[in-house]
C-alpha cells in the first residue's frame, strides 16, 4: 500500500478500521479520502456542509452525520488485507525480522515526511499551535534511536 493511501493526508496518522476509518466527503468529487476523527473535527465547524481541505470541494453531510458518509472502500480492503496478514504470522523468524526492520524503517519515514509537511505548513496557520506536538517528537526521536 502506498504511503499517501494509507495515512490521513490532514492528521498524518494511519488510517484503521476503528475510530480513524478512511471516507471520502459524499458524492462531491473530491478524491480525497479524511479520517473518521477529522471529518469530525470539520464538522464540528461547519455542521451543515463540509468543504475538503484540499481542492475545497462543498459535500452536505448527511443525518447520520459523519459516520454516515461513504468509507473509502479501496483503502479499508487494504486495512483489511493487511490486518488478516498480520494475523497468519505463517513466516519464519528471519523473514519477520526483515519484516519488522523495513516495517520500522517505513514509519520512521512516514513520520520524518509528516514532520516535514507540518513544519512547512506552519506560518500559514492563522492559529497559533505548535507544528508538531510533543507525543509526535517523542516518537519520531524514539524511531531514530531503534533505527540508527
Amino acid at each position: 500500500m502506498e504511503v499517501e493511501d494509507s495515512e490521513c493526508p490532514v492528521c498524518y496518522r494511519s488510517f484503521d478500521r476503528q475510530s480513524r476509518a478512511p471516507r471520502r466527503l459524499g458524492r462531491c468529487l473530491c478524491p480525497h479520502a479524511l479520517c473518521t476523527r477529522c471529518l469530525q473535527e470539520l464538522a464540528a465547524r461547519w455542521p451543515a456542509v463540509v468543504a475538503c481541505p484540499f481542492c475545497r470541494a462543498p459535500a452536505p453531510l448527511p443525518a447520520g452525520g459523519v459516520t454516515a458518509l461513504p468509507l473509502d472502500l479501496g483503502i479499508w480492503e487494504r486495512l483489511a488485507a493487511e490486518k488478516e496478514e498480520e494475523e497468519d504470522g505463517g513466516c519464519d523468524k528471519d523473514t519477520t525480522d526483515r519484516g519488522k526492520s523495513v516495517a520500522s524503517k517505513r514509519s520512521f519515514w512516514k513520520a520524518a515526511r509528516g514532520l516535514w509537511r507540518k513544519a512547512l505548513c506552519a506560518p500559514a496557520r492563522s492559529t497559533r499551535r505548535p507544528a508538531i506536538d510533543p507525543k509526535e517528537l517523542r516518537d519520531l526521536a524514539l524511531m531514530n534511536c531503534y533505527i540508527m
